[in-house]
Formats: C-alpha cells, structure tokens, sequence
C-alpha cells in the first residue's frame, strides 16, 4: 500500500480540479480496492474452512471503515470504500467458485 501512496497524492488534486467522479474513484477507492484485493488474494483456498486468516482478512477492511467512523482510527469514513470492499470481494467469490467449478469438472 505504501508504493501506491505517490500515485494517490498526483492524482487526488487532478481529481478535485477536475470535479470527475472517475478521478476521484480512482484518487481515493482503487487504492483500497487494491490492498483489499492483495490481502485476498494472498489467502488460501476459502472453501476450506480451518483458514482463519480468510475470516480476518474478510472483515479487517470493515473493521478499519467502522474504527475510522467512531474515530479509532485515522482517517475518513467513506461509504465508497464500503461500496468498493463488497464490489471486491464479489468479484473474488466469483473467480474463487469459478476456479472451484473447473477443479471438479477436470477431476
């Protein structure tokens, strides 16, 4: 997340000048959206249930949204990133079923 941080802080004027709603996702959720989708990505198989890591790295984005609403975190509560988490993680439900279905049909 850290390498991304240059890039937030180029885009997040053109994005306030610009007044785009595009720049401004782009500026402020794909960077969530990125670290959500690496910490996903980094978890086992989710269909087997003994991984705890894939509950927490289920609900630590949600955990960090809320702890920045009632102010035990730094930063902004935005519904976006909430919006921006599930879009995410359908899409992994989506490849990780798909990639399920393929096992059992090749085996």
């Amino acid at each position: 997340m850290v390498f991304l941080l240059p890039l937030v802080d180029v885009l997040a004027p053109v994005a306030v000048i610009s007044d785009g709603c595009v720049l401004k996702a782009v500026a402020y959720n794909l960077p969530d959206a990125l670290w959500f989708a690496s910490l996903l990505n980094l978890q086992p198989n989710p269909f087997i249930l003994r991984y705890r890591t894939f509950y927490v790295a289920l609900v630590l984005p949600f955990i960090h949204e809320f702890g920045q609403f009632v102010g035990l975190f730094p930063g902004t509560f935005d519904t976006l990133d909430l919006i921006t988490y599930l879009l995410v993680l359908s899409i992994f439900i989506i490849i990780w079923k798909n990639k399920r279905s393929q096992k059992v049909c090749s085996a």
